[in-house]
């Protein structure tokens, strides 16, 4: 049966070994913050919900583990070189690379940003088959999948009707929650009066949004892969003045992660964060 309330999952840097096929509902890196949704939501509201992952870092992993594979004989420090491998690369990866008019349609294809766009379109477009027409959207994004679907969302309203992306061109996306999220490594390379954030996603909604807030961004203290965004640039914080845009700090993770950057994979069943992620999909079903 349809549902009315759309979640849509996206995971940050790293190889997601325990992924399940694009095609399949069911959770996996996702599992414990579903878990700690239904705990403070109830399995009758959580029955409303359709939850799909996206997920992304096997259209790297295969040449990522060939690379590591072909260098062991000339290399040390095997474990740390896999994990700084998974992690950067999988950043470097994802920027926009201009491919010349002139290059053949292999390098047009094969051009990484396009292709996790592709797959995050693919997964969506999943995703809104399983709900009802006209149904909310809330997007969980951590880590670098913030400033994947931060871009995707800017894409689709840069195409404004002449786009095709899910959920009214991506205008229904009622709230954008991102955690451990790294958006501002990646504004360097603009001048600052020249960095844009995406504009209210949540026109395509009925009834109207109420809120004024349809960005929310959480983040440990502790974690250094995690940032504000505020600060990133002028258009930032006037959407924090405006009340569009609510950054909030927290605790996540245990006594031995808590403290450090191994808070960055804790968020999913951290309760610092789990408190103000569940408050966000119960205003929204409150709504629709």
């Amino acid at each position: 049966m349809a549902k009315d309330i759309a979640i849509g999952v996206i995971h940050g840097v790293g190889t997601q070994h325990d992924c399940k096929p694009i095609d399949s509902a069911e959770r996996s890196y996702s599992a414990k913050l579903y878990q700690g949704l239904s705990r403070r939501l109830g399995k009758k509201a959580m029955a409303r919900v359709a939850w799909r992952e996206i997920a992304w870092a096997d259209l790297l992993a295969k040449r990522q583990r060939e690379y590591l594979l072909k260098i062991r004989k000339n290399t040390r420090w095997q474990k740390p070189r896999k994990l700084i491998l998974e992690n950067l690369s999988d950043a470097f990866a994802y920027q926009r690379t201009a491919v010349s008019s002139d290059a053949d349609d292999g390098a047009r294809r094969h051009n990484t940003y396009r292709q996790i766009h592709e797959r995050v379109h693919e997964i969506l477009a999943r995703l809104e088959k399983d709900v009802l027409r006209g149904a909310p959207l809330i997007l969980f994004a951590h880590s670098l999948g913030a400033h994947i679907m931060s871009n995707y969302i800017y894409d689709a309203q840069k195409a404004g009707a002449h786009g095709s992306a899910p959920f009214g061109n991506m205008t229904r996306v009622a709230q954008f929650v991102t955690f451990g999220c790294n958006i501002p490594l990646f504004l360097f390379s603009l001048p600052e009066d020249c960095v844009a954030p995406i504009k209210r996603p949540d026109q395509g909604l009925s009834p109207a949004p109420t809120s004024d807030r349809w960005w929310f961004n959480f983040y440990d203290k502790d974690d250094w892969l995690a940032y504000p965004l505020a600060e990133a640039c002028d258009e930032y914080k006037a959407m924090v003045d405006c009340g569009e845009l609510e950054e909030e700090t927290g605790d996540v993770g245990n006594l031995l992660t808590s403290w450090n950057i191994l808070s960055h994979n804790d968020y999913w069943g951290g309760r610092g964060f789990l408190r103000p992620a569940a408050k966000i999909v119960k205003d929204v079903m409150a709504a629709y």
